[in-house]
């Protein structure tokens, strides 16, 4: 079987070039591996990588560059979508980093006994201030796909 294809991945710089870490969102279409674990009827499965970069220098933000990981905060293989749904579109990205962008206050206590102190970090730190940047881009580009500068507008697509 081959690899995963990668279908979506942007990089959000919420505190701008330079200015403080950077997040690069990775998915992956494994609807076809037979192998997932978490395999839901009625959905096409798709696998994620949430890292945290070192921050990004500005003219990165117009090439086709990836950052340099500091660390995986999120990563998984058991995002389901309607099969109603495409997969290319916003709409699974959105739905995916809300979740991945949940803080203290937002659900119980409890919900975030099994973070790890790096998740931890991120939810009480950075995930306010990525999901702004999350909630501005998505509403101002109804179709982000593939790689995106601070603006949203596409440096490559995966189509």
């Amino acid at each position: 079987m081959k690899d995963p294809e990668i279908i979506h991945k942007i990089l959000f710089c919420p505190y701008g070039p330079e200015q403080g870490p950077s997040f690069q969102l990775l998915v992956y279409d494994i609807d076809q591996n037979q192998q997932i674990p978490y395999r839901q009827p009625g959905k096409h499965m798709l696998a994620y990588r949430l890292n945290q970069t070192l921050p990004v220098p500005e003219h990165w933000l117009a090439a086709d560059m990836d950052p340099d990981v500091e660390k995986c905060l999120f990563a998984g293989m058991d995002f389901g979508v309607p099969i109603q749904d495409d997969i290319l579109s916003a709409k699974p990205v959105k739905f995916l980093m809300e979740f991945l962008c949940l803080r203290p206050g937002d659900m119980p206590d409890e919900f975030f006994d099994k973070y790890t102190e790096d998740q931890l970090d991120f939810a009480r730190n950075h995930a306010e201030a990525v999901r702004v940047e999350v909630d501005v881009w998505f509403e101002s580009k109804p179709k982000p796909v593939g790689i995106v500068d601070q603006d949203g507008n596409p440096i490559r697509s995966n189509r």
